[in-house]
């Protein structure tokens, strides 16, 4: 008996030459003589890339506000920080893996890009996540990991636990969401720090003033009460809560001026 040649070598013959087998198509215990194409055995074996699915990783992707699905893998990494509003159309039942370089913006869409709880998502590196693709150019997030905490559960998108790694910064900058803690070293008088909005009804953040060369003045995106939190002595500790009206100043040790 001849041996079968390997795939790479069939899909080079004629796909309309015909195969023959014999089976019980109705199950009544009598064999029945069939013939079909290699195209309609291709089409059953393979998907329409002609290329058997199976878990691979697949090229580097730069970001881009359509991103462009490759069709060499089921997992790719996500370099540059373009935000992402869609993906490309692959096909209807698709699931990829991504995990991501840099820091971007998954930009939620009531179609294009569903994400969970409807929120728009700021990567960081290291996060990974899984994605549908469920009908024709519209892709579903099925779960988010970040890679700084522990996976989230029920309720939350974003959970975040007081034995994650606290945030070092030093300088002019952001103080993170990410992580209950952020140990801070001031370069200067007055560095200026900001602090986005939070998702998560009742977040505490603890800010540790822990070096001193001078200060730093905290601008939230969204603080209740003022516009500005200012420190100037090393060892001062706030603590802030993410409530209805914004980051709510709920603690102290030392001065925290408001203003």
């Amino acid at each position: 008996m001849a041996r079968i040649p390997l795939y790479a070598t069939v899909v080079t013959l004629n796909e309309g030459m015909f195969i023959y087998t014999a089976i019980d198509t109705n199950t009544d215990g009598n064999y029945e003589s069939r013939n079909f194409t290699l195209g309609t055995l291709r089409l059953a074996l393979y998907d329409t890339n002609s290329v058997m699915f199976r878990g691979s990783k697949g090229v580097n992707i730069a970001s881009a506000t359509a991103l462009p699905i490759g069709l060499d893998g089921n997992f790719f990494n996500i370099t540059g920080t373009t935000a992402i509003t869609s993906f490309s159309d692959v096909k209807v039942g698709t699931e990829i893996v991504l995990e991501f370089d840099a820091v971007l913006t998954l930009t939620h869409h009531a179609t294009d890009l569903i994400l969970p709880g409807g929120l728009n998502i700021v990567t960081a590196a290291g996060d990974k996540a899984g994605f549908i693709q469920y009908a024709t150019d519209d892709w579903k997030c099925l779960y988010y990991t970040r890679a700084a905490v522990r996976p989230s559960v029920a309720g939350s998108v974003f959970p975040v636990y007081m034995d994650a790694v606290p945030q070092a910064l030093s300088g002019p900058g952001a103080v993170d969401i990410l992580s209950p803690v952020t140990n801070f070293t001031s370069a200067g008088a007055t560095d200026a720090l900001t602090l986005v909005d939070s998702t998560l009804l009742g977040q505490i953040k603890v800010l540790n003033h822990e070096v001193d060369a001078g200060g730093y003045i905290l601008t939230p995106v969204t603080l209740s009460g003022g516009t500005t939190i200012t420190v100037t002595d090393v060892g001062v500790s706030i603590t802030l809560m993410w409530t209805v009206s914004g980051w709510r100043l709920v603690g102290q040790t030392g001065v925290a001026v408001i203003a």
